[in-house]
C-alpha cells in the first residue's frame, strides 16, 4: 500500500509542475504579436469599426482596459 501511495505522489508531482508552468510561463514574441493583433481586431470589431461613433468616443478607454488586462 505504501508503495502505491508513493507511486501516485510521484505521478501527480509532474502534473503540478506542468500546471505551474502553464500558469506562469510567458508567451514568446511571435505569440505576443499574434495575441496583440487579434486583441486589436476584436476591440475594433466590437466597437463597430474605426469609423463608428463608438470607436471615436470610446476607443482610448477600451484599448486601455484591454492592455491593462492582457498586456
Amino acid at each position: 500500500m505504501k508503495l502505491s501511495i508513493e507511486h501516485n505522489e510521484k505521478i501527480e508531482h509532474p502534473y503540478e509542475r506542468i500546471t505551474n508552468l502553464e500558469e506562469t510561463m510567458r508567451a514568446d514574441g511571435a505569440q505576443e504579436l499574434t495575441l496583440n493583433k487579434e486583441g486589436k481586431r476584436v476591440v475594433i470589431e466590437a466597437l463597430g469599426g474605426k469609423s463608428s461613433p463608438a470607436y471615436k468616443n470610446m476607443a482610448f478607454k477600451v484599448f486601455s482596459a484591454k492592455f491593462s488586462l492582457f498586456g
